[in-house]
């Protein structure tokens, strides 16, 4: 039986083609290897990137004491979502240490922060000692109740953790605040200690 060849080509000519429609698709994954799913976006400044979903809202503020920011020295960014009666919500605060903090007293003033901001405190779990990128980080999941979030108030269950690295730039250290927010009756204990993972493992503070 005859064989059947595409008119106009030949054998080597078809061959290169195939090399070139093959070298073409290899460089474009190539190119594109670093890409994000479309749902999903990255931002990245302020000496640390995230990924988060693109239909999230963003929002920042500065330091602490109302100076300036958010810059390299504090601040906070906020990534949240609340839909069909879901709320999600990622934040990570930011401060200059010019020494090594005690990460308790640390995770204590931003309680009293939320108390001061209309979040109060129903219950803490057990705090826990592990480690962020070989930095020892305490965190805690804790419930809370926010009085303008709706009438009558809303419940949420929250996981923060805190703890601190140098930041050779400014030849100091940086206190990292890094909390999951949810609504209580959505989710269970693991399930928000396990976002709280999810975010924190693909927080990267060495950008």
């Amino acid at each position: 039986m005859k064989a059947n060849h595409l008119p106009g080509l030949n054998t080597r000519q078809l061959v290169i083609t195939l090399l070139i429609v093959a070298t073409a698709t290899g460089a474009n994954l190539w190119l594109h290897r670093n890409a994000l799913p479309l749902d999903q976006a990255r931002f990245s400044e302020y000496g640390f990137s995230i990924e988060y979903p693109r239909i999230y809202e963003y929002h920042n503020w500065g330091r602490p004491d109302g100076s300036t920011g958010p810059n390299e020295f504090g601040g906070g960014v906020q990534f949240k979502k609340y839909w069909e009666g879901t709320w999600n919500n990622v934040m990570i605060e930011w401060n200059l240490e010019t020494s090594t903090p005690d990460l308790e007293a640390r995770l204590d003033e931003f309680y009293v922060s939320m108390d001061n901001s209309g979040c109060h405190i129903d219950e803490k779990y057990e705090q826990v000692l592990s480690e962020k990128d070989g930095y020892q980080m305490l965190q805690q999941t804790y419930t809370f109740t926010e009085e303008t979030f709706s009438a009558g108030g809303a419940r949420f269950i929250a996981t923060t953790g805190v703890w601190c690295q140098p930041w050779p730039s400014l030849h100091s250290n940086r206190l990292y605040i890094f909390t999951y927010i949810t609504f209580l009756e959505n989710t269970s204990t693991q399930q928000v200690n396990e976002t709280f993972q999810h975010y924190l493992n693909i927080l990267d503070t060495q950008t």
